[in-house]
């Protein structure tokens, strides 16, 4: 399936994604994991802005999905893979 085209009010995945790599360390997984969580609560609060204030949102649905991206390649899918196979060594 082809990646959708995005809107040109929205931030483009990728560029903001290639920032990040070059603009934002994160030292340790526990930041990391309080930077995603802090990522799904804006992406929450919009969604129920949506639901609560539609009249009232500035944000399009391509802006959550951008944000959703944004925390999908933010997981560190190598390093889960590591732990499940300590996780599995300790057993």
């Amino acid at each position: 399936m082809d990646k959708p085209e995005l809107n040109m009010q929205s931030e483009n995945v990728d560029s903001l994604s290639s920032a990040l790599e070059h603009y934002l360390y994160i030292n340790n997984y526990r930041e990391l994991g309080y930077i995603l969580k802090s990522i799904v609560k804006v992406a929450q609060t919009a969604l129920m802005a949506e639901i609560e204030s539609p009249n009232f949102i500035e944000h399009d649905k391509w802006d959550i999905y951008n944000l959703l991206t944004l925390i999908k390649n933010l997981i560190p899918e190598e390093e889960l893979e590591w732990l499940d196979k300590l996780m599995d060594r300790d057993k």
